[in-house]
């Protein structure tokens, strides 16, 4: 996420990052009403890269820990946004037929949100682009690979939140199970009409980037179609839908920091099992 305001923004990429690019990345992120927490996990990540690389970490400075404390006087509040389950992909892939211009919007969207829920906890950062223009390329495909059985796909992707220096990794998407909702099935049928070529995995016909203010608007606009209060979700709901998701279902604590790359316990806020829905609203 850091990483990729820095270049969205012209900052440069080049590390160590300064205190002075670390306070912009803080005010940018607490105007544009990120929570405290989710703020300070952002922080934490850059300040554990800068670790591994043995630099001096900018984090640590003073104006920073002020920052982040204002941050949590001026934004004091439980985050309301709710968790995206099972019951609730259920309930609004039927209706993207009727929210999406097109038939290939469907398929984008459809693959995009079982992919964000049921696989990878990802975050809006990682799947979609800050903007049409902006450098999508936090999760990028290069190559796939469809196991024989149909059991599972495998996605070759140049960037990923814990690989922002562009070491290839290989994500391993599984069937769900549930055809329906299943992430393997809507990936290939995604892949099959994708546009050919590198870039960023989920695209538009005319290869510009999936953003976050289209996840956005297309999932409020299913779920107002589906009777969900679609005011109260947004694209950071997949993740923490799966986060909850997975602890009513009994993962340990280990195993969700483990999905959802989490390196402390600021995983506990994701989980907000009195906030799900388990049923139809339609």
């Amino acid at each position: 996420m850091f990483q990729r305001f820095r270049m969205d923004f012209g900052l440069g990429s080049d590390w160590p990052a300064s205190v002075r690019e670390v306070v912009t990345f803080i005010s940018n992120e607490s105007l544009s009403g990120k929570a405290p927490a989710t703020i300070s996990s952002y922080v934490a990540g850059v300040s554990y890269y800068h670790k591994l690389g043995g630099w001096q970490d900018p984090t640590k400075a003073f104006i920073v820990a002020k920052l982040l404390e204002g941050c949590k006087r001026l934004n004091n509040r439980t985050d309301p946004r709710l968790p995206v389950t099972l019951a609730v992909l259920r309930n609004i892939f039927p209706v993207l037929s009727s929210t999406c211009s097109s038939s290939y919007e469907k398929l984008l969207f459809q693959a995009a949100f079982s992919l964000a829920f049921l696989d990878f906890f990802l975050a809006s950062a990682e799947f979609a682009a800050m903007s049409r223009s902006a450098s999508a390329e936090s999760v990028s495909i290069k190559r796939h690979f469809l196991h024989g059985d149909f059991s599972a796909l495998q996605v070759r992707l140049r960037f990923s939140k814990t690989d922002q220096r562009g070491n290839a990794t290989v994500l391993t998407i599984r069937n769900a199970g549930e055809a329906s909702v299943c992430p393997v099935s809507a990936m290939v049928r995604f892949l099959r009409v994708r546009p050919t070529g590198e870039g960023p995995l989920f695209v538009h016909l005319d290869k510009s980037p999936l953003t976050r203010y289209q996840v956005n608007h297309i999932l409020r606009k299913a779920l107002e179609f589906g009777g969900y209060p679609s005011h109260k979700f947004s694209s950071h709901s997949f993740r923490i839908g799966a986060a909850t998701s997975a602890a009513v279902s009994g993962f340990s604590s280990e195993e969700i920091q483990s999905l959802g790359r989490w390196r402390s316990g600021i995983y506990k806020v994701y989980v907000r099992p009195g906030a799900m829905f388990t049923g139809s609203q339609i």
